[in-house]
């Protein structure tokens, strides 16, 4: 189990924890398996259900942008919004709770969409969502916590990446290299999304419901 505080979600077997990186630090967490990638993210919501309906237009929308053939399907918990190119599917899933969202972004190479889908309803049904007492705005992503073992790699990765810009711009800057070489860093990380397909939180086992009424987590789909 995945412990990040807000969340804690059973990673299926042979799964790995990948972390990415922004310019200020870790900006997404994404656990990649053998059939593709989940993105999951919890939000705060209001008392009033219906959070994840209204979040479906807008996500449409966006991935339409993209550039993806867009539609919806039904799903255990409401409308899950896919998205389609030649690499592969984009699929979003949504479920809601007391005060809080549930979003998992499934990111699929082409033939291993359905596989993907399954295994990433059954981590949600087993996900639990800490929504916690502190104030926060509707919308806003719940706090994560990382585990000792990924802020120890994280932190090396950061310090590997200044060594490596460092190292770059002291090769341009070399007398050797003349002037106006290429600048490493205008060289910006691919997103991770469906154009790069090509290479590619924990609740019990008979469904009981959380003690604290804001913590909970997605119900089962296989009820």
């Amino acid at each position: 189990v995945l412990d990040l505080g807000s969340l804690r979600i059973p990673l299926p077997k042979e799964s790995q924890v990948q972390v990415e990186m922004g310019e200020q630090g870790p900006r997404m967490l994404h656990i990649v398996t053998k059939v593709g990638r989940i993105t999951p993210v919890a939000f705060a919501a209001p008392r009033k259900p219906g959070q994840w309906a209204e979040s479906v237009e807008e996500i449409k929308e966006g991935m339409s942008r993209d550039g993806l053939t867009v539609t919806t399907e039904p799903g255990p918990w409401g409308a899950e919004v896919v998205g389609k190119n030649d690499n592969g599917q984009v699929r979003v899933i949504g479920a809601d709770g007391p005060r809080w969202m549930l979003r998992m972004t499934l990111a699929a190479p082409a033939g291993m969409e359905t596989d993907l889908a399954d295994m990433a309803r059954e981590v949600a049904a087993r996900t639990f969502v800490y929504r916690g007492e502190d104030p926060i705005l509707a919308g806003n992503a719940l706090p994560v916590i990382m585990p000792e073992q990924l802020v120890e790699q994280v932190k090396q990765a950061m310090d590997q990446r200044q060594q490596e810009q460092q190292a770059a711009a002291n090769a341009q800057h070399h007398p050797e290299n003349g002037v106006g070489g290429p600048d490493p860093a205008a060289e910006a990380e691919a997103e991770q999304h469906l154009r790069d397909l090509g290479g590619t939180p924990q609740q019990s086992e008979n469904g009981s419901s959380p003690q604290n009424p804001d913590e909970g987590s997605a119900p089962n789909s296989k009820n």
